[in-house]
């Protein structure tokens, strides 16, 4: 995932741009997790906040450790 975070002056020009470049996180049901922490007096409100997400779900009956796909593209080769 990825954060970035701008604000603008009444003219239009850049006044604060934050981003945290991307990570990788693995959380859990209802588990939080603080991304950045934003100094108010460097901000101005309207803040535009743009964040990019890839979301992946293991499926209950596979496990991420299981070697099932290892074993089919060996057996492609």
């Amino acid at each position: 995932m990825q954060l970035r975070l701008a604000s603008f002056d009444s003219r239009g020009k850049l006044v604060c741009s934050r981003s945290t470049g991307y990570q990788l996180l693995t959380l859990e049901k209802d588990q939080e997790y603080v991304v950045m922490n934003l100094d108010s007096r460097l901000l101005s409100f309207p803040l535009y906040v743009c964040c990019n997400f890839l979301y992946t779900s293991p499926h209950s009956d596979h496990r991420p450790d299981s070697s099932e796909p290892e074993s089919a593209a060996h057996a492609a080769s």
